[in-house]
């Protein structure tokens, strides 16, 4: 019965589970007590308590997992209806045997025995202190009439609780270590295998619960990909984990650091509770102490290489929901780098647009390179984009222009364009075939702005009228405006992706919460990103182009 009043791992022995488990000692004793089973008589000798039960089961386990003072207080509950019937019955004497079998378990337990983990205890060092410590309960046999004709009565009672304990704790422990394991293995799911923080989806359930007034600070180390292809991915690695042992010194009691994937971060800081100061200075404190606690992350191998880090800090407002607070991050860390790097910057309020430093938006394009770049890895790559590595351009393109809020990317293979990444929208649309054709029409600004890469917008009902795209057979058109969500994209910039004067892909980039326009800083990030996409695309086919080259002429030996 105790075991299941735990729902987790490591157990939690607090005062209140105390107080718990020591009234549930109590009822099972009771019940206990109702079910004696009768001893053997030796002989004509008639005991008052010819009988056995298992009450003192219960009070070894308090006594295990919390000690002689809890097991004195259970004790001494165990005892009320032996003083109730004592007094109704005129017969105090009757208290007399189990007041000594109680109190002399206390005791010899407060000897033998102290709190023990009730998970990883070795019968081999328990069982021959438990013994002493059950003793006491074949003492009133002993001191019955019949003196040492009473030993086997007590050596039966001892050994009864005993083995009832020892059945018992096998039972707890079974429980026990499958919450040992269910924890183990949730922690498994949820945490970074390097770094041992907390990784996206624990960060994506834990940001869903985030109240209004708590921070999201999103954090990326500078420049981390020069220290991989300098000192190696294992030299890479070790920085890493430099890194979240800094953000893990600079958090507050209580609040968790998250690790993102490759060299990205994040901290979630709660909201205050009613009475409490506001946490704003709180998180700007966090912030200064993970930049300064980055500088010391250091490599023996790379000791000239110092480390750094930009911080992008955005407050969850009640009008808005924790992920738009996050998107407000991710655009406050991109003004970080933008302005230098090694800094923090704070989101503006929710009405306030999001703007980047300078007039001159070249300063975005070597931003662009890195992030890029360590998204998809160029130097690696001698194949095609995967999903996965489409998914995080999208998710790059999201961030970086203003006004976007979700979008898709369709990738030509052969003589049709197929999904390949989505946000926002329903996943049953990955994998729908567009022709060339249908991408046309959608488009809508004629095959020579097309093949030139012109950004298209689009509002309102000319995003329906061009939804009525020619569609494949096996699909429905009505199944795809539902799923592509036609009827609530207030705004659409189209962007088409080219290598040479071939579109390989279309870049689609929506807003639904209102009609606010792509502005024109929007459409020069969307050239600037669509431009740096299709370099490293075409790096990558000319690596795929050699690779094959290699593998139909090997040089070998003359």
């Amino acid at each position: 019965m105790v075991s299941q009043t735990f729902r987790g791992w490591p157990l939690k022995l607090s005062r209140t589970n105390a107080i718990v488990h020591v009234f549930l000692a109590v009822i099972t004793a009771y019940v206990m007590r109702l079910y004696p089973a009768p001893l053997i008589k030796q002989g004509d000798i008639q005991w008052a308590e010819s009988f056995a039960d298992l009450r003192y089961v219960p009070m070894l386990t308090v006594l295990l997992g919390y000690g002689p003072a809890w097991t004195l207080l259970t004790a001494l509950l165990m005892l009320l209806p032996d003083l109730m019937y004592s007094v109704i019955d005129h017969h105090p004497n009757d208290l007399i045997a189990p007041l000594i079998a109680s109190m002399g378990v206390v005791t010899m337990g407060a000897i033998f025995t102290a709190p023990m983990n009730v998970l990883h205890f070795p019968w081999r060092q328990v069982w021959w202190r438990l013994l002493p410590v059950l003793l006491p309960v074949g003492v009133p046999f002993l001191l019955s009439p019949g003196g040492l004709l009473g030993l086997w009565e007590a050596v039966v009672l001892v050994l009864c609780n005993l083995l009832g304990f020892m059945a018992g704790a096998q039972v707890n422990r079974s429980r026990f270590r499958m919450l040992a394991i269910s924890s183990r293995l949730s922690k498994q799911a949820h945490t970074d295998a390097l770094t041992g923080l907390w990784n996206r989806r624990q960060f994506e359930h834990d940001l869903d619960t985030l109240k209004p007034g708590g921070w999201v600070l999103v954090i990326d180390l500078d420049h981390f990909k020069t220290i991989n292809d300098r000192f190696g991915h294992d030299v890479g690695d070790e920085y890493l984990v430099g890194a979240a042992d800094a953000l893990s010194r600079s958090l507050p009691r209580n609040e968790r650091a998250y690790r993102l994937g490759g060299e990205e971060f994040a901290i979630l800081l709660s909201a205050a509770l009613p009475g409490e100061p506001d946490t704003a200075e709180t998180a700007r404190e966090v912030a200064e102490a993970v930049l300064l606690h980055m500088r010391e992350v250091s490599h023996p191998t790379s000791t000239d290489r110092q480390l750094s880090c930009s911080v992008g800090m955005a407050r969850l407002f009640g009008n808005e929901t924790p992920q738009a607070a996050q998107r407000r991050a991710d655009l406050a860390l991109f003004r970080a780098k933008a302005n230098g790097r090694n800094r923090t910057e704070i989101a503006g309020t929710v009405t306030e647009p999001p703007t980047l430093p300078g007039e001159d938006l070249r300063a975005l394009q070597p931003l662009f390179v890195d992030k890029l770049q360590s998204s998809i890895e160029p130097a690696d790559t001698d194949h095609e984009l995967t999903d996965a590595e489409w998914m995080r351009l999208l998710q790059i393109a999201i961030l970086s222009v203003p006004n976007a809020e979700l979008g898709s990317i369709d990738v030509r293979e052969g003589e049709f364009f197929v999904q390949r990444a989505q946000i926002g929208f329903s996943a049953e649309l990955l994998g729908t075939r567009y022709s060339r054709a249908a991408q046309l029409y959608w488009y809508g600004l004629g095959e020579k702005n097309w093949r030139q890469g012109e950004p298209r917008l689009m509002t309102g009902e000319e995003i329906l009228m061009r939804s009525s795209m020619p569609v494949p057979e096996h699909e429905k058109a009505d199944d795809i405006g539902k799923s592509g969500r036609i009827h609530e994209l207030k705004t659409t910039l189209c962007i088409p992706l080219l290598l040479g004067n071939e579109v390989i892909a279309h870049l689609n980039l929506d807003r639904v919460s209102d009609s606010h326009p792509f502005s024109e800083q929007d459409l020069q990030i969307a050239r600037i990103f669509a431009s740096q996409v299709t370099v490293l695309m075409g790096a990558a086919r000319r690596r795929e182009a050699w690779s094959r080259y290699n593998q139909m002429n090997p040089v070998g030996p003359s």
